[in-house]
């Protein structure tokens, strides 16, 4: 008599469900020698009856999970099946593009037009990463575009273009998968017609270049001036300014002759000095409010600079974070067109400090809504077309004796701006703070120099609390013009006053408010008579429109605002005796 047996096959080992794509999972397991095909099984349910250990479960719905289990199949039946293994499709593919943002065009000079991000574009699934912005002639058929640039990036400057041509802008989001969105509806903006000289920086906007008495066509004060503003940078490339620095040399050094059309954004406080050097063209490095960084130092000798901004978030506002001090080196070579515009900047702690050294003849100079804050001066270099608009400075912030090396020099200078030589210079609604010496000096020392030192001191609020009381001086060779209108001048004198138009052929000091105990109408009668006595030709008003009174201490700021968040180190006494000697007369 025969037995017979039969041969139960074992569960198979091993199954793992892998998805690979949305609407498809495969699956693998070990495999049983002794099987002649499997059966794979979804939710409980026979989808598949393969012969080999895999099968790709296909037709599924995106992210959505499915339970599989596997049995063996032989001659002699079906085996148990694995316990279940779950998989879940991938998300479904993003291809929905971003929406439309809208944007509006500004003109913003004669050769600049500013891009505002009125409405951002949105995308749920993936978010926006990037925008194209697209000018354009509206003559021409064919647009220019600049990419990537960031929400951040907003309102965005684009310049080098014509005076007086209307251009269309738009734009267009990229999301973070490449999908690109449907452009903007088209925002035009006509640049501004040429006037008398050139305006292309977006610029101060209560100060009207056209406007300065001597930029007109005629006057006493000879042939007409044009002032020219400088040009914004042209920007195309957008670099984080820590991780380029720590890339290219460094943390605490530099970049050599940075790339043209390059913004270089301050992410991070940054200790020590870093450098900008070599030629500097189109070049840009914007500060946001709250970082703090060391000493900048621009360019180098025999550099040439051209178009460089140091700015804030916000073009044309006080904006920006500080520096502790900028030094700007051209020597030997030639810098055109530099703005500041909207930061913090200390000097160094030390009784030789300045908060802004220029070294080298510029050609067009802007410094704009910006706070400067300095232990004893800020100081500045030489050449024309130089204009200070909306900021507030103090210079002399602590006295000598709080100088840890102030060899009891209680003497040294605390100048606010001095401008060596050459003009024009414009100042306008600056408040200039200070105590002892000049918040204001520059001086024309050849006749060379003396051709181009046009003087606009207008709208600006002056203090000198010490000393030798507001000094105006302006030049020791006969020069153009020079005119100090609707100022208020704030003026406590020990030892005597000096405020003079000095050797300008034509001399206004007129419709100031001036506090002083030195400066007063009989004072300024004996200066127009002494400067009528020196150039008997000079055309000099010094006394229409100017009130005096006491002096008293003004309560608010005009311009950038009271500088004092600008960071200063402590004040520590290190000379009692020259701490003393600083203070002694000061106003309360």
């Amino acid at each position: 008599m025969s037995t017979l047996t039969r041969t139960v096959l074992e569960a198979t080992s091993g199954l793992a469900a892998s998805p690979v794509s949305a609407v498809a999972i495969n699956l693998t397991w070990a495999a049983n020698t002794r099987a002649t095909g499997y059966r794979v099984y979804r939710n409980g349910t026979l989808i598949g009856s393969p012969t080999a250990n895999s099968y790709s479960d296909s037709g599924l719905t995106a992210s959505t999970s499915y339970t599989y289990s596997v049995s063996t199949v032989a001659a002699s039946g079906e085996g148990p099946q694995t316990a279940g293994v779950q998989g879940t499709t991938l998300a479904a593919p993003d291809t929905t593009a971003p929406t439309a943002p809208v944007i509006t065009a500004t003109a913003t000079g004669q050769t600049t037009i500013s891009v505002a991000l009125t409405t951002p574009a949105t995308d749920a699934q993936s978010g926006v990463a990037s925008y194209d912005l697209d000018y354009k002639t509206a003559a021409a058929g064919t647009y220019t575009t600049i990419t990537p640039v960031t929400a951040g990036q907003f309102p965005y400057i684009i310049g080098g273009l014509s005076a007086a041509t209307t251009h269309n802008t738009r734009a267009r989001a990229r999301d973070t998968v490449g999908n690109i969105g449907a452009y903007s509806a088209v925002s035009n903006a006509t640049t501004q017609a040429a006037t008398g000289g050139t305006d292309p920086y977006p610029w101060y906007p209560r100060l009207d270049l056209s406007t300065i008495p001597f930029h007109t066509a005629s006057g006493a004060w000879g042939a007409r001036r044009v002032i020219a503003s400088p040009a914004a940078p042209t920007i195309t490339n957008f670099v984080n300014i820590n991780e380029a620095f720590v890339a290219a040399l460094g943390p605490g050094r530099g970049i050599a002759n940075p790339p043209a059309g390059t913004r270089y954004t301050v992410t991070g406080n940054i200790t020590g000095s870093f450098r900008l050097e070599g030629t500097i063209t189109d070049c840009e490095v914007v500060i946001p409010s709250g970082f703090s960084c060391g000493t900048l130092n621009v360019g180098g000798a025999s550099t040439n600079i051209n178009r460089f901004r140091l700015r804030g978030s916000t073009i044309g506002a006080h904006s920006g974070g500080q520096f502790n001090n900028v030094d700007v080196n051209f020597l030997g070579g030639v810098g055109r067109d530099i703005i500041f515009d909207g930061i913090k900047l200390a000097s160094p702690f030390n009784r030789d400090g300045f908060s802004l050294v220029v070294t080298g003849s510029f050609e067009r100079f802007a410094i704009v809504n910006c706070k400067f804050r300095a232990y004893l001066a800020m100081y500045f270099g030489e050449g024309t077309d130089m204009v200070w608009a909306g900021n507030s400075l103090v210079a002399g912030a602590y006295t000598i004796g709080q100088m840890p090396t102030d060899n009891s020099d209680v003497g040294s200078p605390q100048w606010n701006i001095r401008h060596s030589t050459r003009g024009p210079v414009v100042l306008y609604e600056n408040d200039l703070r200070g105590y002892k010496y000049h918040r204001f000096r520059t001086g024309a020392n050849t006749a060379d120099e003396a051709s181009s030192t046009y003087h606009y001191i207008a709208k600006n609020q002056i203090v000198d609390e010490q000393e030798a009381s507001i000094s105006l001086v302006l030049g020791a060779v006969q020069s153009p013009c020079t005119i100090i209108t609707d100022n208020d001048i704030h003026a406590y004198s020990v030892v005597g006053a000096r405020f003079n138009a000095e050797m300008a052929s034509y001399a206004r000091i007129t419709n100031n408010r001036i506090r002083s105990n030195a400066i007063t109408a009989s004072y300024l009668s004996g200066q127009a008579a002494s400067h009528v006595a020196a150039i008997p030709s000079a055309n000099v008003d010094f006394s229409t429109g100017n009130t005096f009174a006491a002096w008293s201490r003004p309560s608010s700021w005009i311009g950038a605002g009271d500088p004092s968040d600008v960071t200063l180190q402590d004040g520590t006494i290190y000379n009692a005796a020259s701490h003393a000697a600083s203070i002694a007369g000061r106003a309360p």
